[in-house]
This record gives C-alpha cells, sequence and structure tokens, in this order.
C-alpha cells in the first residue's frame, strides 16, 4: 500500500461519497476456513489445494491479480480485496463477473470503483494508522453509517486476515505468501500487467537468502507481528507454500513447540 496520504485522503473522501455499503464485520465466518490466496509464485504449484479447500467449505479471499489466476483454474473466489491507493488495482479485475464480492478498501483510486460498478462491492476502511486526523475527519461526515477502522500491514495480504477475522473466521490458511522472489525468477504466480518488480535485493534469514522487491521485506518484517496478534486472538494461521514468509512461520512455530 502507498504511504501518500494526500492521495489516499483525497480518494477516500470521493469513495465514500459513492451509495456503497460499509463493511464493519460479522458471523458469516464462525467455524468455517478462511483462505487468503495472495500472488507468490508458490501459488502455481498449490492451486489444487486452495480448490480443494473451497470444495470442502472454505471461504476462499483472492488479493490483487490471484482473483484472475484463480478464475483461470477454475476457482471462483468468493471474495476479492483490494487496498493499494494505485490506479494500477483496476487491472487486476477479472474481466468476467465471477459473482465475488469485492471488498475495496476506500482509499483506492475512484477508477476501481468506476470499473466496478456491475459488480457487488463492500467498502472497508484502513487504518493509515498514528492517528490520521484526516481519515477521521472524513468519516464523522457520515454518523449514520456503522463504521470500523481495520489495521493490518502494508498489503492487501497483511489486512486480509483482519478482514477474516472480523468476518468471524478463527481457521486462516495462506497460500502465495511468499515475499520473495522463486529461484526461477517469478516474482508472481502471474504475469503482472503493470510490469515486472523494480530491482531486487537480496535478504538473509537463517541460513538462506532470498532475493525481494523492497515491499516484500516489508512485508515479511510485518508478518511475525501481526502472527502473534492473531494467535493471541485465538486465530489459528498456517502458512503454505515456499519462501522468506514460510520459512518465518515454521521458524516461529518450531520455537513455539519448542518452548512449550
Amino acid at each position: 500500500m502507498q504511504h501518500d496520504t494526500d492521495i489516499a485522503m483525497v480518494q477516500m473522501r470521493a469513495n465514500c461519497a459513492r451509495d456503497l455499503p460499509w463493511f464493519v464485520g460479522s458471523t458469516v465466518g464462525a467455524g468455517k476456513e478462511f483462505v487468503i490466496v495472495a500472488g507468490g509464485p508458490s501459488l502455481r504449484t498449490r492451486l489444487d489445494a486452495v480448490k480443494k479447500r473451497q470444495k470442502d467449505g472454505a471461504c476462499v479471499f483472492a488479493c490483487n491479480g490471484a482473483a484472475r489466476l484463480l478464475i483461470e483454474h477454475g476457482i471462483n473466489p468468493d471474495i476479492i480485496g483490494y487496498v493499494d491507493v494505485s490506479p494500477a488495482v483496476a487491472g487486476f479485475i477479472p474481466e468476467a463477473d465471477c459473482g465475488a464480492l469485492y471488498m475495496v478498501a476506500s482509499i483506492v483510486s475512484p477508477s476501481v470503483l468506476d470499473a466496478l460498478q456491475t459488480r457487488k462491492v463492500v467498502l472497508w476502511h484502513a487504518d493509515r494508522g498514528n492517528g490520521c486526523k484526516a481519515e477521521t475527519d472524513i468519516l464523522k461526515a457520515y454518523p449514520d453509517k456503522p463504521q470500523a477502522l481495520i489495521g493490518g500491514g502494508n498489503t492487501i495480504a497483511m489486512r486480509a486476515q483482519n478482514i477474516g477475522y472480523l468476518l468471524g473466521f478463527r481457521e486462516i490458511h495462506y497460500y502465495g505468501l511468499d515475499s520473495s522472489i522463486a529461484e526461477d525468477g517469478a516474482d508472481h504466480a502471474y504475469t503482472k500487467h503493470d510490469g515486472v518488480e523494480p530491482d531486487s535485493v537480496k535478504v538473509k534469514f537463517g541460513n538462506k537468502e532470498y532475493r525481494c522487491s523492497l515491499w516484500m521485506v516489508k512485508q515479511a518484517g510485518e508478518f511475525e507481528f501481526y502472527y502473534r496478534q492473531m494467535t493471541k486472538a485465538g486465530v489459528k494461521l498456517f502458512i503454505h507454500g515456499d519462501g522468506m514468509i514460510p520459512d518465518i512461520w515454521k521458524r516461529i512455530r518450531a520455537n513455539q513447540v519448542l518452548a512449550a
């Protein structure tokens, strides 16, 4: 998520004026699995696992371009989510309406909502932290609408677990949350419409070295905090795949077992 508060607030003000429902939570997920599908390269070999979980009753939440990939492989996401302020987000929207609910952050480019006019959309408000006064001032103009600011990390993948929690889910499974570039050079499980990732950096965790874009490094740095936050709230959270975040998760889990 870009940290340009001025752009975000201009877009939030315009989007809040639309006649759209706002998300504050529900209990629809009680007793069910929530599957968050990000776009990391390891998703390419785990699409069947996502399909099976959905067949068994899980709710599938697709992040950004992962939605298109799922649909291409016969998996219609239940929810598709966006949070970034860039107009490039509109390029992630599937061409055909697969019947998914679009959960769109109010800070996105209005062009995204323009492109979704004929689809089922719910706005949610991303807590930008540090007591963002401009954000709360915008919401004060709508006293009759139920409101909630949803926290989380820098990407839709990190925010999605909080959305899942507010939907009532207490078991969350991630796919494609690699936060690193695959050995074959792939930065995503799909070809990004807005071009390849910018120059990568090398990052070391444990005895292993990873290549990552800077946003991937940031996301991986946020992961442990939000993982512990979720588990303290009673959520069982699992990371399936290869890459830096799956390896961080395995290390945390191993340390928890040793400490038990």
